[in-house]
C-alpha cells in the first residue's frame, strides 16, 4: 500500500513536470502574423508588392487584399522557408500580392485590415510614388567557346 502512495505521487509529480514543460516550450513557437510591403518608390514598369507572413503555424486562410486606387492586381507568390537556428526550427509561410501601376504619380494606401488565420491584422498607410519605366538591362549572354573557334 504504500509503494502505491510512493507510485502515484511520482506519477503526478512526473506528469505535472511535463505538462509544464510543454506550456513553456509552446510559448517560443506562437505563431506571428505580419504584413509587409515593398518599396514605396517604383518605376511605372515595377511592381509594389504587399506580404503576408504567418511564422510557426500553417497559412490556414487569408482575406482579400486590398485595391490600390491606380494600380492593379496582377498576381500573387507564395513561399514557405524553414530555419533550424541552435536547433530550433521555425517555419514562415508567406502570400505575395503584387501591384502594377497604371501611370506616374503620387498614391495613397489607405489603412486596411485582412483576416489571417482568423486573427484581424491591420496594415500601415503609404504613400506610394511612381515615376518613369525603368530601361531594363539586356543581358550580356558569354560564350566560352566563342573565342575557341572564331
Amino acid at each position: 500500500m504504500m509503494f502505491d502512495l510512493i507510485i502515484k505521487r511520482n506519477y503526478c509529480t512526473m506528469l505535472a513536470f511535463c505538462i509544464s514543460l510543454l506550456a513553456l516550450s509552446s510559448k517560443g513557437y506562437a505563431q506571428q502574423i505580419n504584413i509587409q510591403h515593398g518599396p514605396t518608390d517604383i518605376a511605372l514598369n515595377q511592381y509594389f508588392t504587399l506580404t503576408i507572413e504567418v511564422q510557426n503555424e500553417r497559412l490556414k486562410s487569408y482575406s482579400e487584399f486590398p485595391e490600390i486606387n491606380g494600380f492593379q492586381r496582377v498576381g500573387t507568390n507564395s513561399s514557405t522557408m524553414t530555419n533550424i537556428v541552435n536547433g530550433r526550427m521555425t517555419t514562415t509561410q508567406s502570400i505575395t500580392q503584387n501591384y502594377l501601376p497604371q501611370k506616374e504619380g503620387t498614391y495613397s494606401l489607405q489603412p486596411f485590415e485582412m483576416t489571417i488565420n482568423g486573427q484581424k491584422i491591420s496594415g500601415p498607410t503609404l504613400t506610394i510614388k511612381v515615376g518613369p519605366a525603368k530601361q531594363r538591362r539586356r543581358r550580356q549572354t558569354y560564350d566560352p567557346f566563342e573565342d575557341y573557334y572564331n
